[in-house]
């Protein structure tokens, strides 16, 4: 699958997944929907945002990077877009609990960060060419 095509199908998708967020915000009554309603309204919103954050992000870097390996940018914009969604929703959850502090949500985002670290350094061990943000000896 080219480049172009998956940005083609993932902007549908991006599209339609605020769609379903927007239906679920207006249509179903979270105090009555229970556990469902609140199911649906966060898949829907990070389905929407991994998906806004995945285009975004990889057009941002095809436009201001210019490199030649147009895959790696695919990965790198989903991975992380998938990361600051996760993110968000945790948040959200730890705030309709009730227990989104400053400490928690720190931790929350602490979490979020180690584990993109982590990835780039297991890459920058792996395959030094892959890895120019971080460098790992």
């Amino acid at each position: 699958m080219s480049a172009i095509r998956f940005l083609v199908f993932a902007t549908i998708g991006t599209f339609l997944s605020w769609a379903t967020w927007t239906i679920v915000i207006f249509r179903i009554d979270p105090i009555s929907g229970g556990l469902i309603a609140r199911t649906l309204f966060m898949t829907s919103l990070w389905l929407a945002l991994v998906g806004t954050g995945t285009v975004l992000g990889f057009l941002g870097r095809y436009l201001f990077l210019r490199q030649a390996l147009v895959y790696r940018h695919l990965g790198v914009a989903s991975r992380q877009a998938t990361i600051v969604a996760t993110t968000i929703i945790f948040g959200l959850i730890l705030q309709s609990a009730r227990s989104l502090t400053i400490v928690t949500g720190g931790l929350v985002i602490v979490i979020a960060t180690a584990i993109e670290v982590f990835i780039l350094a297991g890459q920058s061990r792996m395959r030094p060419e892959l890895s120019d943000t971080i460098h790992v000896r």
